[in-house]
């Protein structure tokens, strides 16, 4: 996958940030398979936590994490996918978006391929 695209999906994810009602930081998550976005999602506080960490046995969980949502918004197949995220800081700045420990035991489990993430002066990625 060439840099032009890679930016192009981090700029969808960005864009899914905005839709975040958390205050600190708002971050947003597409997964793409064969060139189009088959799911998207952003960070905040929902009652769909309950799901995950039952699922997961995860605790100490208090927002959906755009991982998560995107994940959960899938509608099939999610395998073999990339997943792009992407961010920005309450005060318009860009943040670092790597996933955190129990995203990428999500992440994982779901066979997605690779993660493309915003780091602080470029990109990075978590091939799976």
């Amino acid at each position: 996958m060439n840099r032009r695209t890679i930016e192009k999906y981090l700029q969808k994810a960005q864009k899914q940030a905005m839709n975040s009602t958390c205050t600190n930081w708002r971050l947003g998550a597409v997964i793409v398979r064969g060139g189009k976005i088959i799911s998207s999602g952003y960070n905040r506080y929902s009652a769909k936590m309950e799901k995950f960490s039952r699922k997961y046995n995860l605790r100490h969980l208090f927002s959906l994490h755009a991982e998560m949502d995107a994940i959960l918004n899938a509608a099939g197949n999610i395998d073999d996918a990339i997943m792009f995220i992407a961010g920005i800081k309450h005060n318009g700045n860009e943040v670092y978006c790597r996933p955190c420990y129990n995203c990428l035991k999500i992440i994982r489990h779901t066979k997605i391929r690779a993660i493309y993430y915003q780091a602080k002066n470029d990109i990075e990625v978590i091939i799976l």
